[in-house]
């Protein structure tokens, strides 16, 4: 529920008026990149909805899946960020996107590490990235 009021949040915010930027700012590029970004992320957070299921072959291969996204995240991020005449505004909130896919592949990396060891040892830091994912959000509220 959180991610998906986060991504509207976001589309909203980081689309938001962009007549004010640059004429020379590729408005289309960066909208196509940023709607690449949400689509992934409501992709990926599907899985979470779908650990009350006891096939752990299916859970191991969506959450890789999941990882997969949040590495091309990242790299739409850096790909903004290089973009030329970015407004200052968005470059901040590119900024933390950015940190927020790192904090999404590390999440997900653990839960993979967790699933492939049948272990529940890596529980207190899923829950603590996940409360720095929770921070990182407020953020950009």
């Amino acid at each position: 529920m959180l991610a998906i009021l986060f991504t509207i949040f976001s589309v909203a915010f980081i689309a938001g008026d962009l007549s004010k930027t640059d004429p020379s700012f590729d408005n289309e590029t960066y909208l196509n990149k940023i709607n690449t970004f949400f689509d992934n992320e409501a992709a990926s957070l599907k899985v979470l909805q779908s650990f009350n299921t006891d096939n752990a072959d299916y859970l191991k291969n969506e959450v890789s899946k999941s990882i997969d996204m949040w590495q091309e995240n990242k790299n739409i991020m850096v790909d903004i960020s290089k973009m030329d005449n970015l407004p200052i505004d968005l470059s901040v909130q590119i900024k933390k996107l950015e940190k927020y896919s790192d904090l999404r592949i590390e999440h997900f990396g653990l839960i993979l590490k967790s699933l492939n060891e049948d272990t529940d040892k890596y529980s207190n830091q899923i829950q603590n990235i996940g409360l720095k994912i929770e921070k990182i959000i407020k953020e950009m509220e």
